[in-house]
């Protein structure tokens, strides 16, 4: 029905927004990009939207984008613990990790139980210092075996920001000779 909403009245922000939301939910955020983009020109002070339109940019891959977005939702509605977050999420995404952290923990500092903040926090705190040593050690270590296969998984993604690509290949190699 928001469909045929939106496409006989284009200009109604809500139904953008909701039409955007509605496609996110379902996971085609290929399809709500475009409408949650109408619904930001449509209504330019709305932080939801846009806030709904940044993470439909960082679920498509537009991480520059995405972060845009969120800077602006984060700096016009700073005690929304949850922005925070997301700024924080796509910051550690693009390797702006010392502006992740701060995000991070003004996201903690507002809701001091937020999981996926305290998750994200204490991940990016585990390997900012010699980060290749530090997966390698954190890879192998001795472990029930249904985790050392994430664990080398983590490892491999390291491998592939610093641009190793042959080591992160390796990596993915060992963590599917490991047996659950």
């Amino acid at each position: 029905m928001l469909e045929r909403v939106t496409a006989s009245e284009p200009n109604i922000p809500i139904a953008q927004l909701q039409l955007g939301v509605a496609y996110a939910r379902e996971r085609q955020y290929a399809r709500a990009v475009p409408t949650l983009k109408r619904a930001v020109a449509l209504q330019p002070e709305n932080m939801f939207a846009h806030y709904e339109l940044a993470v439909g940019l960082y679920e498509t891959g537009d991480l520059g984008r995405a972060a845009q977005e969120f800077e602006l939702v984060a700096a016009r509605m700073p005690r929304w613990a949850d922005a925070r977050y997301s700024l924080g999420s796509v910051y550690a995404r693009i390797d702006r990790v010392l502006d992740a952290v701060r995000e991070l923990r003004a996201a903690i500092d507002l809701e001091p139980r937020h999981f996926r903040g305290n998750l994200l926090l204490g991940r990016i705190s585990r390997y900012r210092v010699r980060p290749r040593r530090r997966f390698r050690t954190f890879a192998w270590r001795p472990t029930p075996i249904r985790h050392r296969a994430r664990r080398i998984h983590f490892l491999a993604d390291a491998y592939e920001k610093t641009g190793n690509t042959a080591e992160a290949a390796k990596e993915r190699q060992r963590a599917k000779s490991v047996k659950p």
